[in-house]
């Protein structure tokens, strides 16, 4: 199966060092939560209180949305996507 371009992408933009600085230890769990093992909400949210304080899964539903804008920003200034 070939690789979805956009996660390719998002990889790539966090390999680097502007990104990869910016993404905070929970951003970087929140998305390998999400997108690589495809988790729920109430999953991810059952995932992340085991590692610290219980959070809300439309937190993190607000947290991964902001997260998106960023990155998308810091993808389009370093010409990975249009």
């Amino acid at each position: 199966m070939e690789p979805d371009p956009l996660e390719t992408r998002v990889r790539a933009l966090l390999a680097g060092g502007d990104a990869a600085a910016a993404a905070t230890v929970e951003e970087r769990s929140l998305l390998a939560l999400r997108v690589d093992q495809g988790l729920a909400w109430n999953e991810v949210a059952q995932v992340l209180a085991a590692e610290g304080a219980p959070v809300e899964p439309a937190t993190l539903m607000k947290r991964f949305e902001r997260l998106k804008e960023r990155l998308a920003t810091m993808a389009r200034a370093q010409g990975l996507v249009e």
